[in-house]
């Protein structure tokens, strides 16, 4: 039953072993100072009601990109920055999207839905992304929108279509 599964949705076991990896105990382990500076800048986003210049401590931080924080501070005001697991979710879904997109890249790239579904169970499980995943910092952000936004350039070259490479547009804008 599971090669036949594995054959008819190849994308499937990729996500389900990132699922698991990037979600199992994401609450419970310690807030690093990346995670850490996230996060008082979101929750200071929302107290302060200031969402386009941010604050660490109070003092201006421009240093990291607001998407992030902005996803962060919404998540907050809808779960509470007291719940570690609701507040690294969206990191965990955002690995979820990079694992996807790429499996989808290294399928349009020609490789087999074998070779992409190992491909990106290697992705998924390296320590790199399954740290960035588990953790909101803003790289796992960064890398995710920037493999979608290959993907869709590399469809645009492939088609010769415009809506693609807007779309391609639009995630290397989010990376950034």
């Amino acid at each position: 039953m599971f090669d036949v599964l594995h054959k008819k949705y190849p994308v499937l076991l990729p996500l389900a072993i990132a699922l698991v990896l990037f979600t199992a105990h994401l609450g419970l382990t310690q807030t690093n100072i990346m995670e850490a500076r996230n996060l008082i800048t979101a929750r200071e986003m929302v107290q302060d009601g200031n969402w386009i210049f941010t604050t660490l401590n109070g003092e201006p931080r421009y240093e990291k990109p607001p998407l992030p924080t902005w996803i962060t501070a919404i998540t907050g005001l809808v779960a509470g920055f007291d719940n570690m697991f609701w507040l690294r979710l969206p990191a965990a879904l955002v690995g979820l999207l990079l694992v996807f997109y790429f499996f989808k890249l290294a399928q349009a790239m020609g490789h087999s839905n074998r070779q992409s579904s190992y491909a990106s169970v290697i992705l998924a499980s390296s320590f790199y992304i399954f740290f960035s995943a588990r953790d909101n910092q803003w790289d796992i952000y960064c890398h995710a929108f920037t493999i979608i936004a290959i993907y869709y350039l590399y469809r645009s070259v492939q088609t010769s279509r415009y809506l693609p490479a807007l779309w391609g547009a639009l995630f290397l804008g989010c990376s950034f």
